[in-house]
């Protein structure tokens, strides 16, 4: 008995308590398949993985590409939008425009009304220019005539106080 089992623990692997070298070709094959088996899994959960993380980069190349080209767009119309409010301040400098009662009277009126349009006809996403006077009450507005009774009770005194007393004249042209 002696000899059998210097034979077994001789042989280099086991497997399922028989030698490695002393098994047939089934088990062999069977082996091998298992073996070929793993690496082609392996082998393509790599690629999966692989794959999935290119697709990754590019999706968020693409989406800050998106974010900065939508950043680029939105400034330039705020820049435009600027353009109409400066236009309409320099408007109201030609037409000697100094005291919050002159600014009641004359920019109030159909004229102004109709230069308000005018000025919001390129800008088909901008909802309206309103003009208020010193005391919240909307006094002229690109979207409707006659002008509504509109209060501003959502501004507090101290932006009321600084529309009253501006470091740049009358700033109290407003889009919505």
């Amino acid at each position: 008995m002696e000899p059998q089992e210097k034979s077994a623990s001789s042989s280099w692997f086991t497997l399922m308590g028989r030698p490695l070298r002393r098994m047939g070709a089934i088990q062999w094959l069977i082996i091998c398949g298992v073996v070929m088996v793993l690496a082609i899994t392996l082998g393509t959960w790599l690629l999966v993985m692989q794959f999935r993380d290119r697709a990754v980069d590019a999706a968020e190349r693409e989406l800050a590409n998106t974010a900065q080209l939508l950043s680029r767009h939105f400034d330039q119309q705020l820049i435009d939008l600027q353009r109409v409010h400066d236009d309409i301040l320099t408007y109201m400098q030609a037409e000697g425009i100094d005291t919050a009662e002159a600014f009641e009277s004359r920019m109030s009126t159909l004229a102004v009304h109709e230069v308000l349009r005018s000025k919001l006809q390129p800008f088909p996403h901008v909802g309206a220019l309103n003009l208020f006077d010193a005391k919240g009450w909307l006094i002229n507005s690109s979207q409707a005539w006659p002008v509504p009774d509109v209060w501003i009770a959502a501004i507090s005194r101290n932006s009321l106080r600084a529309s009253r007393y501006p470091t740049r004249s009358w700033k109290s042209a407003g889009a919505r």
